[in-house]
């Protein structure tokens, strides 16, 4: 596009350049033949009052008319002229109107000229064509006066120019031809091709990546001193741009490990608010075990019977067998995991979640509503939400004290699955919720929380490709969490 551009401005140029040259060339070619038309018309007259002066009067008047007839095709006319406008020798005049070149001639004695142009000219014949007429006084013998017309037709001298102007602005035309073909071979060379060789390897960035990108200084290693200074330029950035991903790749790494150790401190944290509804949970079986045990060690009394040995035994079982689930569910809940997302019923991870903090008391008083029936799979790392129900259950039960209904409801929108766990408790004050994912942000008294529950969950949900909100139940009260995931496919 730009030798396209450049070759039209050119164009332009050389047709203006060419028209200014051939309008000058024109008027100098024209100048040239009307002075030698002026000269070749003295030249007659003089040999004409030659030849008078020097032959009797029947040769002069011979030689006036001899020389009166035209010598060649561009001479439309040679006529001589008495004072009076009467014809002496020549064709006659065209029209009978006094010439007014011929008049000064006679008064003035000396050559006259005019350039006539078609439809400007004194004579009717004249308006056929662009002429150059010259009227030269003549003396004989006697005192004989005498003009001599002479008309000289430049329409053919004009054809001849114009043509030389149309194969000059020709030869020009191919001369700008040539010079874009070759402007177009050396733009592509030095131009073009390193700038198609840069936006290949942005392309070739983009698609690989910084580390398998070529090098752009080896791409670009011809052309003008700007484009190779580009190059260089571009090297050097994508050379820095490498320095900066591989540290910005550690300091991903890093962030994420501590992310992870943060997660991993929530998690034993939330540990720690189970572990005494757990040991609560536990306590009863155990201690139910080892009044069994006692028992059958006691061996004061009469022997155990078999029958009875097995039924106290059978009751140890379950009761062990007990304790144990308690303590795995606590045991996979507070093992560090890779997160591994799968689709997973909604129901199997808010039954896992209840079944955790099922043995806390203040949850054991509550009043717990599912509604989980129409909800689809969800695309997620099952203990992940598991650690984000657990969370939201317990904030609930914190917040009503022991009294009062948590629902969980599940359903599907728009490709999505909405998880609502919400209460009928104090709800959370407008100001607060606008920080309450913030870190360190908690609503309960000093002591009782770290701040980075909520926080945490939200990490956990948007990991996941999901968004977790708060708000207030439809009534107005309480507090109402709405988590939304992407659902199974």
């Amino acid at each position: 596009m730009l030798a396209f551009g450049l070759f039209g401005l050119l164009a332009v140029a050389g047709a203006v350049a060419a028209m200014l040259v051939g309008h000058f060339l024109e008027a100098e070619a024209t100048a040239q033949v009307e002075r030698q038309q002026r000269l070749r018309a003295v030249e007659i007259a003089e040999r004409l009052q030659l030849v008078c002066a020097t032959s009797p009067a029947d040769a002069c008047d011979a030689a006036l008319r001899t020389a009166a007839a035209p010598e060649g095709d561009e001479l439309e006319e040679l006529t001589l002229l008495t004072p009076d406008f009467g014809v002496f020798a020549g064709a006659p005049l065209p029209c009978a109107q006094r010439d007014p070149l011929v008049a000064a001639a006679f008064q003035a004695r000396y050559v006259q000229t005019e350039a006539r142009s078609a439809g400007a000219a004194t004579c009717a014949a004249d308006e056929r064509s662009e002429r150059f007429v010259v009227a030269v006084p003549m003396t004989l013998p006697g005192d004989f006066r005498l003009v001599l017309r002479y008309g000289f037709d430049r329409s053919p001298l004009q054809v001849a120019v114009a043509a030389r102007q149309r194969t000059v602005l020709g030869a020009l035309m191919l001369d700008f031809l040539a010079v874009l073909l070759f402007g177009i071979y050396l733009v592509g060379r030095s131009v073009v091709r390193p700038l198609v060789a840069l936006t290949r390897l942005t392309g070739e960035v983009a698609a690989k990546g910084l580390a398998e990108a070529p090098d752009p200084r080896a791409a670009v290693s011809a052309g003008p001193s700007e484009l190779l200074r580009l190059g260089q330029a571009y090297g050097d950035m994508l050379d820095r741009l490498r320095d900066q991903d591989a540290l910005l790749r550690e300091r991903l790494a890093e962030l994420s490990a501590a992310r992870d150790d943060l997660v991993r401190s929530e998690k034993l944290a939330t540990v720690g608010r189970l572990a005494a509804g757990i040991a609560h949970e536990v306590g009863n079986p155990l201690t139910a075990v080892l009044g069994f045990v006692e028992y059958l060690r006691d061996e004061r009394g009469a022997p155990v019977e078999p029958a009875l040995r097995a039924d106290l035994l059978a009751r140890m079982n379950r009761e062990l067998q007990r304790i144990h689930g308690t303590i795995r569910q606590l045991l996979d809940f507070s093992r560090p995991q890779p997160s591994q997302p799968r689709a997973v019923p909604v129901r199997e991870v808010v039954d896992a979640a209840l079944a955790l903090v099922g043995y806390q008391q203040k949850i054991k008083t509550l009043t717990l509503e599912t509604r989980l029936d129409a909800a689809p799979d969800v695309f997620v790392d099952p203990e992940r939400l598991r650690q984000v129900l657990v969370n939201l259950l317990l904030n609930a039960a914190d917040a009503l004290a022991g009294k009062g209904t948590v629902r969980i409801s599940a359903a599907a929108e728009a490709g999505r699955v909405v998880l609502r766990v919400s209460d009928d408790g104090p709800g959370i004050d407008a100001d607060q919720a606008v920080r309450i994912f913030e870190p360190f942000v908690t609503t309960k008294a000093v002591g009782e929380g770290t701040g980075l529950g909520l926080a945490i969950c939200q990490r956990l949900i948007e990991e996941a490709g999901g968004t977790i909100a708060v708000g207030t139940n439809e009534n107005g009260r309480g507090a109402c969490f709405e988590v939304r995931l992407p659902a199974a496919v």
